[in-house]
């Protein structure tokens, strides 16, 4: 009975055994997962400042000379779906609405930064004449799905369509946020019913899309577009939102050697668009940080923030380094004559937050020099970084 009675004591300390540990393993994984995902799971921290990403937007880096700047006023009239209705999986021709957004955006800058209340009413005047025409809320909400079609550079691409009005919606709700201390009570409620229509057809469809998709690309995938409308809103529970849920993304999207999936691997534009996607992810961190959350120091995407930086500076030194990645997907370019072997020209901010974030200098492509001198604000993110650092 004794030796029964001992047997079956250790038979249920072996049991026992296997459950502690099956019980400690899966404590240790949660631990793992919700450490990785869960990293920002606190308190509420958003705080808006008043002027977009600071207390006062100030100094002569906010004040930009006009470069190819079209009225903005004419976006009251514009048809996005005429204008892109061309277009190619290559070519997008959005000038006809970016060089008028940013116009808009630049005057804004200026305006705020130098104490201008004439030019600021004037502009809150194009803004609210823009949306009492509702301009742009026509505008088709899906995008052909022909686009690089057995990976076709030509094949008709019209995704571009509501993608660039929503970055164009972007820079109004920033224009608006900025200057909102010249707006009376009446031309609010215009504008917020405006916005409201605009975000729900276009920014936060573009924004939720893109978390399904591979590559990042302008306005933090989307995302910085929804910053934007919780401020306007005053929304603090949907700016940490879609906080987490990007900073998820970027996590995901940048690969352990800091490239980004999908834009580094475009063939002969791969280094062209790993710039755009370096300074779309840079760009949102920093207004993400004027919110409250510092992006840059992340435990997990704080250090694939910098390998990004490494891989731009790297590029930026020896383009051979991208060209030696070899490709993925459809949406990559073969033809020697399509080839972007510098900075995209539209990074307006790069070098910039390069330098100030990481300390890592990348501007050595007389091609980026030469074609950045057209641009006044930067169309990946809405501001300029020289303007965010100069308000601080």
């Amino acid at each position: 009975m004794l030796q029964l009675t001992v047997v079956l004591i250790i038979y249920m300390d072996k049991i026992m055994m296997k459950i502690v540990h099956l019980v400690l393993s899966t404590v240790l994984l949660t631990g793992c997962m919700t450490a990785h995902s869960g990293a920002l799971d606190t308190k509420n921290p958003i705080n808006f400042p008043n002027d977009l990403f600071a207390h006062q937007i100030k100094g002569n880096k906010c004040v930009v000379a006009k470069t190819e700047g079209l009225p903005p006023k004419d976006l009251a009239k514009m048809n996005a779906n005429k204008l892109f209705e061309n277009d190619t999986s290559l070519t997008v021709n959005h000038d006809d609405l970016s060089n008028r957004w940013s116009e808009l955006l630049r005057q804004t800058y200026k305006a705020e930064a130098t104490n201008d209340t004439r030019l600021a009413k004037d502009i809150v005047a194009t803004l609210v004449y823009i949306a009492k025409s509702e301009a742009l809320l026509s505008t088709r909400q899906v995008g052909h799905s022909t686009c690089w079609k057995n990976g076709d550079k030509n094949a008709i691409c019209q995704h571009h369509t509501p993608q660039h009005t929503s970055f164009t919606f972007n820079a109004m709700m920033f224009s608006a946020i900025i200057l909102k201390e010249h707006i009376n009570e009446s031309d609010k409620k215009i504008l917020s019913k405006y916005f409201t229509k605009a975000y729900k057809r276009f920014v936060k469809p573009l924004a939720l899309g893109s978390l399904k998709d591979d590559g990042f690309y302008e306005w933090g995938d989307g995302g910085i577009g929804v910053l934007a409308y919780a401020h306007w809103t005053n929304d603090k529970n949907l700016a940490y939102k879609e906080i987490k849920r990007r900073r998820n993304s970027m996590i995901k999207k940048i690969t352990k050697d800091g490239y980004i999936h999908n834009n580094s691997f475009r063939g002969n534009r791969g280094y062209w668009y790993h710039t755009l996607g370096a300074n779309s992810m840079f760009g949102y961190a920093m207004l993400a940080r004027s919110f409250g959350v510092d992006l840059f120091q992340d435990e997990y995407l704080g250090p694939k923030l910098k390998l990004v930086a490494l891989r731009t500076m790297e590029g930026d030194q020896d383009y051979s380094s991208f060209e030696k990645l070899g490709t993925r997907g459809n949406n990559v370019s073969r033809d020697p004559k399509d080839a972007k072997p510098h900075m995209h020209q539209l990074a307006v901010s790069l070098p910039t937050i390069m330098l100030k974030e990481f300390g890592m200098w990348a501007n050595n492509s007389y091609t980026y020099n030469r074609l950045v001198k057209y641009e006044s604000i930067d169309k990946f993110i809405g501001f300029n970084a020289d303007c965010y650092y100069s308000s601080k």
